[in-house]
């Protein structure tokens, strides 16, 4: 058997595909967080009712829908459970229009969307290991760090603005459907042409998958690796969600730059995030060659490094200092999540990795929000945001100790999957170093 990696230029388009896909998925999950206010007043509740009925209640879905999701994937693929989704966002989205002003109709769409998000996000991973070789991983999967940020991008701009246009918080939202319709109908010949030239070994594998599951079980580096995705998740949930209000509050309690320049500052946080995402998957494959976890222990480093500075007065006195923490904390979470999962990708057999990443994510999600919550307890109680700085970077030094832990698989007979991409030579995926 040949072991040349030889993989068709049809994988790029598997690529945009379940990257467009992220970008719907976050999209349509923060579409209505700016129209809180609008959507109470329409339904006569309160801003907080809304909050947790639209916002939070949809997000606990979506998390466990991307665990469930990653069990069908192994079972159906990633192409079904994909446009599945993609299908029940659309009609979702499309019926706020028509149901958006009932209580109830509005919360079943809302937990709809989060059924599909979870299964968009949770496929992600797995159509990429699939279709793509080892020592392009890290680059590829990096994608992840850039959809995420454009589809909330999206989501926090294109449901107001759409609502201004349409005089209507209702059918403003609705018309983004027509943006997760657009990228259905190009999934659609995608997937015909990839089931054509799906891997011969797909087959097999799902025979094997329960004792597979069985040994996955036992495999450290699935527990480590979920530990160490779910802290990376709590720090990036507690940045994105705290920082805002940190640089904004007055002083002592916040650094004391009002709305205006906090807002402006996490645009511009954002964008260096966005930037380092393909960073981290560049050095990966090229700088490191395949060894994800480098690239990971980096990652934690300056993350514990920067919240710690950030929660001193002469940090975030100083706003040349804050600004450099803040873009060292943001462009260093990529560097964890992305990265980890792109270690995922290389480690995991073929016919569980659907259900392994999607128990990861889960996680993940369920973490990134326990995360906003206790660092939120530790804000009321302290009556600044020190002691939750201070905790996020003692969890990154956490992080830090589980990955230099952390070790892929030994090679196993078992592990080495026979791949045969549209008609190309058969490849061998082994493990990762």
């Amino acid at each position: 058997m040949s072991n040349a990696r030889q993989y068709t230029r049809f994988r790029w388009a598997i690529l945009f595909v379940f990257a467009a896909s992220i970008v719907c998925a976050m999209m349509i999950a923060m579409s209505v967080a700016p129209l809180v206010g609008e959507l109470s007043k329409d339904l006569g509740i309160d801003v907080g009712a809304a909050s947790f009925a639209f916002l939070g209640i949809p997000m606990l879905v979506l998390a466990a829908a991307i665990g469930f999701s990653g069990f069908l994937i192994d079972r159906l693929g990633v192409f079904p459970v994909a446009i599945t989704s993609l299908l029940l966002i659309v009609l979702a989205t499309a019926s706020i229009a028509l149901f958006g002003n009932h209580y109830p109709a509005l919360l079943l769409i809302r937990i709809i969307q989060g059924i599909g998000g979870g299964g968009l996000i949770a496929a992600f991973t797995p159509a990429l290991a699939l279709w793509f070789p080892p020592h392009e991983l890290g680059r590829v999967i990096s994608f992840q760090g850039i959809a995420v940020p454009i589809g909330l991008m999206l989501g926090l701009n294109g449901g107001a603005q759409l609502s201004r246009v349409f005089g209507n918080w209702r059918f403003g939202v609705s018309a983004l459907s027509v943006v997760v319709l657009f990228v259905l109908l190009i999934s659609l010949p995608v997937a015909f042409v990839a089931r054509r030239k799906r891997p011969r070994s797909v087959q097999r594998e799902k025979k094997e998958a329960a004792g597979s599951m069985r040994i996955l079980f036992l495999m450290p580096a699935f527990w480590l690796g979920m530990a160490v995705v779910a802290l990376g998740f709590w720090a990036s949930s507690v940045f994105s969600n705290l920082c805002p209000g940190f640089l904004a509050v007055a002083s002592p309690v916040g650094a004391g730059l009002g709305p205006a320049s906090a807002g402006s500052l996490m645009s511009l946080v954002t964008l260096f995030t966005i930037a380092a995402a393909p960073f981290a998957g560049f050095l990966v494959d090229k700088v490191f060659h395949g060894r994800d976890l480098v690239v990971i222990l980096i990652g934690w480093a300056f993350t514990a490094l920067a919240y710690i500075l950030i929660s001193f007065p002469a940090v975030y006195g100083n706003r040349f200092a804050l600004i450099a923490a803040l873009l060292v904390a943001g462009c260093a979470n990529p560097f964890i999540v992305v990265t980890i999962m792109a270690f995922a990708g290389k480690i995991f057999p073929g016919n569980v990795i659907g259900r392994a990443c999607g128990c990861w994510m889960s996680i993940a999600f369920f973490a990134g929000s326990a995360g906003v919550m206790v660092e939120s307890l530790a804000l009321h109680a302290t009556g600044n945001y020190r002691l939750s700085m201070i905790t996020t970077g003692l969890c990154a030094i956490l992080g830090l100790v589980i990955t230099a832990a952390l070790k892929a698989p030994a090679s196993r007979e078992g592990d080495t999957e026979t791949v045969d991409v549209a008609g190309a030579s058969p490849v061998c995926r082994t493990d990762a170093r």
